[in-house]
């Protein structure tokens, strides 16, 4: 049977909830759709927030029955265990942002409230340069904890009349109708109910049951493109002592053998995180919390922040180990699978956690698959097949890209290396480094342009590096690892636990 009334849970969860945010408005649709969102991760809320606002009729359906936490001091640590990336640190970078500002202004507002600092890039060049940068006002990133971004938007869309939000009733299944293409029509829930759909959003995550089901129920087999991840993570949080500010900008960077950065957040809040190659055992010992503390000091800058006297520990050592790099599409031979069913988040695109990328690909996805229903509003099997092709389109033109790009990068490309260390000595390159680095233009746009290359390339054939002394080696690291440690016999579990 279908669910009987979404307004009665929703009339419930208003009373629970700490009321709706002041929001920019939005032209209603003239077609409103019942949409389903599989999943409460940022993919599935953004979505779910945007195409609310537009007068279309949400329910979201979550698997995990734990409400969010009412107070924002509670949230700081409030994570989905679905989420074991919360425990580690988050990039934010300057294109969510400007997403945020572009498509809910309201929610950017509530993120200012709640401490998360804006970083303005440009401020924080390294001294290296032989020269200024350009102001350049596209690049302002955010710093905050992966939990209070997620809970400043998921209080959003909690005050969003349109939206209905399902915890701990998890969607089981897909119900197929019949048209020129197959399309799902209803989402079967775990109690036995239907949910009826003009669209159904996958935003289950990496390892999503969507295709699963839709096989199960007579689709089409959807395969995704995938290339190994190949790197393990580890990272432990901090709070400067005596309510000092933390780090204003990111601190540290990409060494030969790991790749080590302090990373902060809001609230005087900071993370340090080691991402190494996953079958370099050497590094093993980073689960351990003083060994990580001793290779955390062995980077430059890093011990100031660091030392037991300026900051405390606020968890233990998390460790994750990247999966595949995976990419979804939506058609082949330029028709599609099946229609009423579009993915968001790393259900469409999931890349090695440690490149920065996640969040801003999950919430660019919704903002593409929004605008794709935004072009084509009707219920006709034609206006499905065009929101298809529109988000398959808008995938392969920006969302692609970085799965292709990752995969580069975790395969050890020499290219983005050479691109790195020249962004430390030209400000040109710099420049384009880090608006490539914060998902304001695509890879490409940088990798091929000739002027960038040919200062890589006059670098790379000078010889140039950074004062050795600033510069950790993998023997520092290892070193400091060194000495009385416990390592675990079981695997770091990989979620935020304080200390």
């Amino acid at each position: 049977m279908a669910v009987r009334s979404w307004f009665k849970v929703r009339k419930r969860q208003k009373s629970r909830s700490a009321g709706p945010v002041r929001r920019s408005p939005v032209p209603d649709t003239r077609t409103p759709l019942n949409v389903v969102v599989v999943g409460a991760g940022i993919g599935g809320l953004t979505a779910a927030l945007l195409l609310g606002r537009r007068g279309h009729r949400v329910v979201v359906v979550e698997q995990e029955p734990i409400a969010a936490p009412a107070a924002l001091a509670d949230a700081r640590w409030w994570w989905r265990s679905s989420t074991p990336q919360a425990a580690h640190a988050h990039v934010f970078p300057a294109r969510c942002r400007e997403l945020l500002a572009a498509e809910a202004p309201d929610v950017l507002a509530a993120l200012r409230r709640a401490e998360v600092a804006e970083i303005r890039l440009t401020q924080h060049a390294p001294s290296t340069l032989t020269g200024p940068v350009e102001d350049d006002p596209r690049l302002v990133g955010l710093a905050a904890r992966r939990s209070v971004f997620e809970w400043v938007l998921r209080r959003a869309v909690l005050g969003e009349r349109g939206v209905t939000l399902l915890s701990g009733l998890p969607a089981v299944g897909l119900v197929l109708g019949k048209s020129e293409h197959q399309r799902v029509t209803a989402v079967r829930l775990a109690g036995g109910q239907f949910l009826p759909a003009d669209l159904v959003v996958d935003a289950a995550g990496r390892r999503s049951p969507v295709p699963g089901w839709l096989l199960a129920a007579g689709g089409p087999p959807l395969t995704a493109e995938e290339t190994p991840g190949a790197v393990t993570s580890h990272t432990r949080f901090y709070e400067t002592r005596g309510g000092e500010p933390g780090p204003p900008a990111v601190l540290g960077g990409v060494y030969e053998g790991f790749t080590s950065r302090l990373v902060p957040a809001e609230a005087g809040v900071f993370a340090v995180t080691f991402e190494v190659p996953a079958d370099d055992r050497a590094f093993d010992a980073l689960v351990d919390g003083r060994a990580f503390d001793r290779a955390a000091a062995a980077v430059p800058g890093f011990a100031e922040w660091t030392d037991p006297d300026a900051s405390r520990r606020l968890t233990r050592v998390a460790r994750l180990t990247s999966a595949d790099n995976r990419l979804q599409r939506l058609t082949k031979d330029g028709r599609p699978l099946v229609v009423g069913l579009l993915p968001v988040g790393d259900a469409v695109c999931a890349t090695s956690p440690g490149h920065g990328r996640g969040v801003t690909l999950a919430m660019l996805s919704a903002v593409r698959l929004v605008q794709a229903v935004d072009a084509n509003p009707g219920l006709a099997p034609a206006d499905a097949t065009a929101r298809t092709l529109a988000m398959d389109a808008a995938i392969g033109a920006e969302i692609a890209p970085w799965f292709r790009d990752s995969a580069a990068l975790d395969a050890g490309s020499t290219t983005h290396a050479e691109l790195a260390r020249a962004a430390q000595r030209d400000p040109l390159v710099w420049s384009a480094y880090t608006r490539m680095q914060n998902l304001l233009v695509v890879p490409s746009a940088v990798l091929n342009d000739p002027d960038v290359m040919a200062v890589v390339q006059a670098t790379r054939a000078s010889g140039w590096r950074p004062d050795a002394d600033a510069v950790p080696t993998r023997e520092d690291v290892l070193v400091a690892l060194a000495g009385p440690v416990t390592i675990p016999t079981q695997r770091v579990a990989p979620e935020l636990t304080p200390v």
